[in-house]
């Protein structure tokens, strides 16, 4: 009897993991979304035009864009709305 009952327990603990796992696995992933819309949104209200060309890069680069001369436009625009704030 007392196995009976060791692997009834056994088998709640380890329910119990399993179910604890995954929802550390969802709050880590909505954490990291949760920074990158934070991320995203403090650039466009610093300087919206000084980040739109940088959004576009970060977005074609989740998305797997890999058109060579969008990206190096994007870069250049980037670094040009930003060089003229300074200035």
């Amino acid at each position: 009897m007392p196995t009976s009952e060791t692997a009834i327990l056994a088998e709640h603990y380890q329910k119990t993991y399993e179910l604890t796992l995954e929802m550390w696995r969802q709050r880590n992933q909505t954490f990291i979304v949760l920074l990158a819309v934070i991320g995203a949104a403090t650039l466009l209200t610093f300087s919206p035009s000084q980040a739109n060309p940088l959004l576009v890069l970060w977005i074609a680069k989740a998305l797997g864009v890999t058109e060579n001369k969008r990206s190096k436009s994007s870069q250049k625009a980037f670094l040009l709305a930003s060089s003229r704030q300074y200035f």
